[in-house]
């Protein structure tokens, strides 16, 4: 709760699986990084959300955790 996740380097069908899975733990789901989001979820470093993200100090974490 109270989480706001963007997705980047994922594809489907384990994007739309690890979004469910966040979002059924209550965590809202945001197509793209803005100041309202609290997390990253990144399959790859240094894509052009990671860049975006660690630009404005944000959490990035990779699927594995």
């Amino acid at each position: 709760e109270g989480v706001v996740f963007v997705l980047s380097g994922f594809v489907n069908p384990e994007r739309g699986i690890l979004r469910s899975r966040a979002m059924e733990m209550g965590a809202e789901f945001k197509p793209d990084w803005n100041s309202n989001c609290t997390l990253l979820v990144c399959a790859f470093p240094n894509t052009p959300k990671f860049r975006q993200v660690e630009a404005d100090c944000g959490t990035i974490v990779s699927k594995e955790g």
